[in-house]
């Protein structure tokens, strides 16, 4: 099977661009990788363009969604990931509205989250295959220990004081509980 005929996107979920990751913005991307991805854009998806181009607008979450679903359609297999699915902002609904919106897609869309555990989350997908990764204790207190050493002004505290190094990572490590540490 030519690897042209499957479709291939990504999202990274991020705490801190909440408020730009609304349901259009992520699908849009969606969009956008998978037409990259296609021999041929199709005319759905040139009308849409046109329509909106003419008139300075951007389409909304549902012609997002009716776009996706078109372009899902006219691949094979379509493999999608959405990393830290836990921070896409679910306060105005867009991460449950995400979720459903992936859901309906075709059977031939293979879709893998990565996510902490929260509730609503663990709902959306209930039948579905987990794997449970944890930085151990001694990874993030490796990690901290060498983003102390680099940081010249955490180097200087710690020297002054020799207990604040160890009580850093000892409280860290504790509240880590297994997350791991993004820099």
């Amino acid at each position: 099977m030519p690897s042209s005929n499957i479709g291939l996107a990504f999202i990274y979920c991020n705490y801190k661009e909440r408020d730009s990751q609304t349901l259009a913005n992520l699908i849009a991307s969606l969009v956008q990788q998978l037409v990259q991805r296609s021999s041929t854009i199709t005319d759905e998806v040139r009308a849409l363009y046109a329509h909106h181009r003419s008139r300075k607008t951007r389409p909304g979450d549902a012609e997002y969604s009716k776009i996706l679903r078109s372009l899902v359609a006219s691949f094979s297999y379509v493999y999608i990931v959405v990393d830290a699915l836990d921070e896409c902002n679910e306060s105005d609904g867009t991460r449950s509205k995400l979720i459903r919106e992936l859901q309906r897609s075709p059977a031939h869309l293979h879709l893998l989250c990565t996510s902490r555990h929260f509730g609503d989350i663990e709902k959306s997908f209930t039948g579905a295959s987990r794997l449970e990764i944890r930085a151990s204790d001694t990874d993030v207190e490796t990690y901290l220990l060498a983003r102390i050493s680099d940081e010249s002004s955490l180097t200087e505290f710690c020297e002054r004081d020799k207990t604040l190094e160890r009580d850093i990572v000892e409280k860290v490590v504790e509240k880590a509980d297994g997350m791991s540490v993004r820099p």
